[in-house]
Parts: structure tokens; C-alpha cells; sequence
């Protein structure tokens, strides 16, 4: 009995949550980040994640707002490269400055709208925000973007994405270039956030040498689903961030080769690594 009652108290929750989700698709709210993280306003909306219905837009990830707050400098240059409403990337805006630049990368065309509109409202003593839609990816093509079913931030390349994305409501085709095909066209970043659904290793793949050992002493990303952060090549940077929400490797190793250190990930996910190297 006991099981029975808890299963259809889970059928009934899960059937309220898809309701809130349905009644959410197109909403559009202005929230502002306290002045500890910066101060900028943002537009976002729960058809991204139900938690953006709360008015403290600092309190829907605050590892990663902690985390800006540890890594940015004034004047950095900041590549957001999954940036779903801009959380990190206005956060970064704030805190860099006028001397900073960030680009935000979401090959989501509603979402990089809401991009839009954030950067456009936040110029005076910010860093200009860039909205590139595109993805992320080991090589220049068109590829399969799957728009989650329940918040678009589940959305995803094909072949990868989580659970929580209930399916997808449709598919598109979109561009991907590489990080050296960036390299080539924007200021190199001193901070790197990657957050892709499980496809951060693809996007790594796509930068070379020059990127990972000359271009970007600071790296920060969500480990990918079951492969961990899978290349040698892709930890060959002077710092690490390891959010550990979706890991899936508990105690997986992790190195960072130019300063020559190993660490490990914690057994517990949602905790999260950081090592700190002195920037070259």
C-alpha cells in the first residue's frame, strides 16, 4: 500500500510539473542579479527551467555563481559556450566590466533572442555581451539539434543530452564550428564555461594545441555523462572547474597537464573541484 500511495503521489506531481512546464513555453520575465554578482538585468523565462518562476535569479545555480565570483577578473575575456539564459554570462558581464567582452553561444534561436535582449539593457559600466547562434562541436557542419520537451535548457546535439529532457518537442537543423574556428574570429577567452548536455568532449576535440596550451589558461565545465572529461587533451589547461551535477564517474581522474597535477572528482555529484594555476 505504502508503495502504491507513493507511486501515484509521484504520477500526480509529475502530471502537475508537466502542466507548469506547458503553461510556461514563451514566457518571458526580467529578473536583476544582486550587485555582488554584478548588477545586470536579464530576461529569462521557466520554458528554460521551471526554477526561473522565482523571483532571485541568483539562487537557481548559486555553485556556478560562486564560481564566477572565484574566477573572473576585470577586464577577462569570457566564452559562455552553452549559455542557456545568460546566467553565467551577465554574471560575467558584470563582474569583468566595460574592459571585458563575453560571448554567449546557444544555437537555440528563442533562447539567443533572450540573449539579445539581456546584452541590450545592460551597457553602461558592463562588458559587451555577444550572442552567436551556433554550436559547439569537434568539426564545422550541420547537425541535429534536438529542443528538449520539457525546459529548453535540456536541449541538445543528437546523441547526447540527459533524461531530463523528456523527449524532444521538435528537431532543427543547426550550424557547428569548433573552438579553433572561434579562435580564428573573437578575442581568445581567459575563462572557458562549457555546459553542453553531455557533449562537452565533442567540443573540446575541437580545439588544438594552440587553444588549450597558448589561448585559455582557465578551464570550466560539467563533466559529461558516463565518459567524465574523456581526452588528455581537454585538461591540458592551467585551472579546472568540475561541476559535478551530471557525473557520472565518481572519482574519476582528471589532469591538468601544463601544470603537471591530478585530481580527483568527489564521490558525491553536485559537489564541486577546483585547482587553481597562476595564469600564464
Amino acid at each position: 500500500m505504502r508503495l502504491l500511495a507513493l507511486q501515484e503521489a509521484y504520477s500526480t506531481g509529475a502530471f502537475i510539473r508537466s502542466i507548469a512546464e506547458y503553461l510556461s513555453r514563451g514566457v518571458v520575465l526580467k529578473r536583476r542579479l544582486p550587485e555582488r554578482f554584478g548588477g545586470a538585468s536579464m530576461f529569462v523565462s521557466p520554458d528554460a527551467a521551471l526554477h526561473y518562476w522565482k523571483p532571485r535569479v541568483e539562487r537557481t545555480d548559486p555553485r556556478l555563481l560562486n564560481s564566477a565570483l572565484e574566477v573572473l577578473q576585470k577586464g577577462d575575456v569570457v566564452w559562455d559556450v552553452g549559455a542557456n539564459v545568460g546566467l553565467f554570462s551577465f554574471v560575467a558581464a558584470g563582474l569583468v566590466g566595460p574592459a571585458g567582452r563575453v560571448l554567449a553561444i546557444k544555437p537555440d534561436l528563442w533562447l539567443a533572442g533572450l540573449l539579445r535582449r539581456s546584452a541590450g539593457v545592460n551597457v553602461d559600466g558592463f562588458a559587451p555581451v555577444d550572442v552567436l547562434p551556433v554550436a559547439i562541436a569537434e568539426a564545422a557542419d550541420i547537425q541535429r539539434f534536438h529542443v528538449a520537451q520539457r525546459g529548453r535548457a535540456s536541449n541538445h546535439l543528437a546523441k547526447f543530452g540527459y533524461g531530463q529532457a523528456g523527449g524532444s518537442r521538435e528537431v532543427q537543423f543547426v550550424p557547428t564550428v569548433t573552438l579553433d574556428w572561434l579562435l580564428e574570429r573573437f578575442p581568445a577567452p581567459r575563462v572557458l564555461k562549457i555546459d553542453v548536455e553531455g557533449a562537452e568532449t565533442e567540443a573540446l576535440r575541437g580545439g588544438g594545441e594552440e587553444f588549450f596550451l597558448r589561448r585559455s589558461p582557465l578551464f570550466c565545465a560539467k563533466c559529461p555523462q558516463k565518459t567524465g572529461i574523456g581526452s588528455r587533451k581537454s585538461c591540458t589547461v592551467t585551472g579546472m572547474f568540475c561541476l559535478m551535477q551530471n557525473c557520472q564517474r565518481p572519482n574519476a581522474t582528471h589532469y591538468n597537464g601544463r601544470a603537471g597535477t591530478r585530481w580527483r572528482c568527489p564521490k558525491a555529484p553536485g559537489e564541486v573541484v577546483m585547482h587553481h594555476a597562476s595564469a600564464s
